[in-house]
């Protein structure tokens, strides 16, 4: 559908059409609200007509909307009016960079001037994570005063059809259907296309290295690189062609015909890995500086196993420094000696502390290890150490990772942030998500391209594509309430080890099994509070009384064989969550010395984040809840099986009152209005999970007020109207639903194909602020209530758990970084919310505030006294233990 001038589109009035292609019509329209003139993009028929494409679409264009950058042509919103949809764009005056090249060729300086920021933009976006996937010089513009900006950034991504990448032939990238079957068209993008994408494979940011340097080349030389009469001769130039580098100008300099050799290598693996490289290269070039040196001297060939020989010299070196030189390399044809059992310790990145509990993984092949630890900005991302050399670095874009596992290829990572399964390439540094992950602790992933992961609803284990998808059912525990965690894969990519909590006995015991994925009846092998690692040549590695053994462990059987034997001492272990942090690959062993368990303590802090003082006991607390008088705090507190009871404090003095006390999980307490009852989340009876009201006194037991046998919920908030907010989770996906004791009805709140896991009422109960994933990350929303007649943003750049201000014009919230941010609302009304405004977010202060994947672990009152759930003892920089050959060791011994 074409718009005409004048017509509006929303609050956007049309000027006129300025251009047109295969992703859509660009409009000049002028935004009334703002006052700026914006460009309207109205999407594709095949896209706008398909409700599952343009869902898809819109979570893309949420993420590229995040891209804050001089260089990158924003994207202001996604719009629908009269059966129109259509983006939102900066408008960006000038030629593009198609229309400059058409005009004349370009002189080396300004062809590198127009580079470097091209270098900048895309390395900037590579470090979120997003590629452009069409780069070409018709998406490139230059603004009247000189500036560079890269227009459609991540649409191809975002338009593309569901099971496009790696399986659609390239005609069908969406910017070439526009003209895919007119003879004599040459296509620009087929033009740009990496050989990669041409063949239809997946495509990452090594794809745009390529494009930059076909652009970059036709700046250089001002002709194009690949040509052809048809789409198909322009692709078979792509896939058989060479780049001829000999037609740049002679004055190209030395480093720049390099960094376009290096960026148009067909094998992307050969290709430049990063954007900041050539970067590089381009500024130094504008700069005159070289980077020329000498050709390095031949390197001796190494002896016995080469990828076991470097990082061994290196351990023994920082173990035991006089054994370093009978380890160093020998000639090939030189016998090695018998390698022996090394220890040695690693130490925590400069500036940064391993973080307890939170796991770390060993590469196959045993020569990286991932680890999560907390940086000097108080932030907890994951890291990588290669371990023939010192030095770790960080990876972009992880914060809050946990329990990393590595692919079979040892390429990529998966891990666990912000209720989401994950991976990132460690190379590259792309990552996506793969599944909702709200509690899962720990995964695996097999040969064939499956992962594995805890279920958040059923408590099993789930499988999921390790390209993403929609997770199927593995395991189901026999009693609900029981728990499967941390599966990990045994040799033949079928069968699976992976613990069983079982929580409803008298005591709770615990075991490890072997599991199968084509569903088979799992097998128990022996009983164990932890995780537990099969290695090579044949051992079941498991933690028991703070020592790591070993017994042979039977494949064809699936039986252990033997003793036990001790394998390593002192260590550490989480019992709140059954897991030892420890790895093997590659004849390597490292694990997390035992140390004080990590857990958490109630803090009081003011507003500035100066220190109160403690309230309680330490240990494992979750989910505090002030009553409305401010006197008492409920809070459910773990035991060492990890079931949770219900508990109240005394705010000042901190004694303390167990109401709860069975065998099932008792959580999540939420306080009436009048400070007498609380409702808190159960499992007993049978049910899934179900909603419990008891009085906020010892005496009677609590009675089940709302049950669902297909999902969980759990209470969120209680009004003086007696309107309840519940969460109701199935299958990993929770929305929020309104309940109302009175007339005893459901009426949705937030329900979506999104999680909706957090909410608050305001104190006069006519809005709510809720948490909300539907941008691909966490934020905080408000509006409404009833009705939900004005919703708006509340966190730009991340955040969850809002909890209201006593006069419910200031939202608090938690931000990725781990601070407490406050945001003050404006204007509105309970009926309509007209003029409802939100203001800026401030920080207040940065706490260790409490992991959690649902309810807020702090509250206020008063807005001036914050109740802070913190943690403790999760950062050291006490090395990590690692044992070399360590199979020897138990054979030396007389092991198993």
């Amino acid at each position: 559908m074409s718009l005409e001038p004048g017509q509006r589109l929303a609050h956007y009035i049309v000027a006129g059409k300025i251009g047109e292609g295969g992703m859509g019509v660009v409009y000049r329209a002028t935004d009334t609200r703002l006052n700026r003139e914006v460009a309207i993009k109205v999407l594709p028929p095949a896209l706008a007509g398909d409700a599952d494409r343009l869902a898809r679409f819109q979570r893309e264009a949420h993420v590229l909307a995040s891209l804050n950058h001089p260089g990158i042509a924003s994207i202001y919103g996604l719009e629908e009016s009269g059966g129109v949809r259509a983006l939102v764009l900066e408008l960006v005056e000038g030629p593009t960079l198609a229309e400059r090249l058409a005009a004349s060729p370009l002189p080396l300086n300004e062809a590198l001037e127009i580079a470097l920021p091209m270098a900048e933009a895309l390395e900037a976006a590579h470090e979120r994570g997003i590629i452009h996937r069409d780069l070409k010089p018709a998406n490139v513009k230059i603004t009247p005063g000189g500036a560079v900006k890269l227009l459609d950034f991540g649409l191809a991504k975002a338009l593309e059809e569901e099971g496009d990448a790696g399986s659609q032939d390239a005609s069908r990238s969406p910017t070439l259907t526009a003209a895919a079957t007119r003879a004599g068209v040459i296509l620009g993008t087929a033009a740009y296309m990496s050989p990669e994408q041409a063949r239809g494979k997946p495509a990452d940011r090594r794809a745009d290295i390529w494009a930059f340097g076909v652009v970059l080349y036709e700046m250089l030389s001002g002709q194009r690189l690949f040509e052809g009469e048809t789409i198909s001769d322009v692709l078979a130039a792509v896939l058989t062609r060479k780049p001829d580098l000999d037609t740049l100008p002679a004055g190209t300099p030395p480093a720049i015909r390099r960094l376009l050799d290096r960026c148009l290598q067909p094998d992307p693996r050969r290709r430049l890995q990063a954007m900041g490289d050539a970067r590089v290269e381009i500024d130094d070039a504008l700069a005159g500086r070289s980077h020329e040196t000498p050709a390095p001297s031949a390197v001796a060939p190494a002896a016995g196993r080469a990828a076991l020989a470097p990082w061994l010299g290196w351990a023994l070196a920082l173990a035991a420094g006089a054994a370093a030189g009978w380890l160093a390399l020998r000639p090939a044809s030189e016998v090695a000696p018998p390698v022996p059992t090394v220890s040695a310790s690693l130490t925590a990145p400069e500036g940064a502390a391993f973080e307890l509990g939170h796991g770390l993984a060993l590469s196959p092949a045993g020569d990286r290890l991932a680890f999560p630890a907390r940086g000097a900005d108080g932030l907890r991302r994951l890291w990588v150490r290669p371990l023939d050399r010192a030095g770790a670095r960080p990876l972009p874009g992880t914060e809050g990772a946990r329990f990393p596992f590595w692919s079979p290829d040892g390429r990529s990572l998966g891990y666990f942030a912000d209720g989401k399964l994950r991976r990132i390439e460690v190379d590259t540094g792309l990552q996506e998500s793969l599944a909702d992950a709200p509690w899962a602790f720990g995964g695996a992933w097999g040969p064939a391209g499956d992962i594995l992961f805890q279920d958040a609803g059923g408590d099993g284990l789930l499988r999921v594509p390790a390209s993403g998808g929609v997770p199927s059912q593995v395991t189901m525990p026999a009693t609900p309430g029981d728990a499967h965690l941390w599966p990990s894969f045994l040799p033949d990519g079928r069968h699976f080890l992976f613990l069983v909590r079982i929580y409803g006995r008298e005591s709770a015991t615990a075991e490890i099994q072997v599991g199968s994925l084509d569903g088979a009846p799992p097998r128990t092998l022996v009983e164990s509070n932890s995780n537990a690692l099969y290695a090579p040549p044949g051992y079941l590695i498991w933690w028991r009384g703070g020592n790591l053994r070993a017994q042979r462990l039977d494949l064809d059987t699936f039986s252990l064989v033997g003793e036990p034997a001790l394998l390593a001492s002192d260590a550490a272990f989480d019992a709140r969550i059954g897991h030892a942090a420890f790895s093997l690959a590659g004849g390597v062993l490292v694990y997390q010395l035992g140390g004080a368990t990590p857990g958490n303590e109630l803090a009081w802090l003011d507003a500035e984040g100066n220190d109160l003082g403690t309230v309680g006991p330490r240990g494992s607390l979750y989910s505090p809840r002030l009553s409305p008088d401010g006197l008492r705090i409920a809070v459910d507190i773990s035991d060492e099986t990890n079931r949770g009871d219900i508990w109240t404090l005394d705010a000042v003095r901190g004694s303390a009152t167990r109401l709860t006390s069975i065998p099932e999980d008792e959580s999540a307490p939420v306080w009436s209005p009048d400070g007498k009852e609380l409702l808190h989340f159960s499992n007993k009876g049978g049910q899934l999970s179900a909603i419990y009201r008891r009085p906020a006194r010892t005496g009677p037991a609590s009675d089940l007020l709302l049950g669902d046998p297909e999902a969980k919920l759990r209470p969120l908030d209680w009004t003086a109207a007696g309107l309840l907010l519940v969460a109701r989770e199935q299958g990993g996906q929770s929305d929020i639903l309104v309940y109302d004791l009175e007339e005893k009805a459901w009426t949705p709140l937030a329900s979506s194909s999104f999680n909706e896991i957090d909410a608050r009422f305001s104190p006069d109960g006519g809005m709510v602020a809720y948490t909300s994933d539907e941008t691909g990350r966490e934020e905080v929303y408000v509006q409404t209530f009833p009705g939900g007649a004005v919703r708006l943003p509340v966190s730009p750049a991340g955040g969850k758990w809002p909890v209201w201000g006593p006069r419910g014009d200031t939202i608090f919230f938690r931000a990725p970084d781990n601070s407490l941010m406050a945001v003050q609302l404006q204007g509105g009304t309970r009926d309509e919310g007209s003029g409802l405004r939100v203001g800026t977010p401030r920080p207040l202060f940065r706490a260790d505030i409490k992991e959690h994947s649902t309810s807020a672990q702090y509250d206020t009152v008063d807005g001036q006294r914050f109740l802070v759930n913190r943690e403790v003892g999760a950062a050291t920089t006490e090395p990590l233990a690692l044992i070399l050959n360590w199979a020897a060791a138990l054979a030396a011994a007389g092991g198993p």
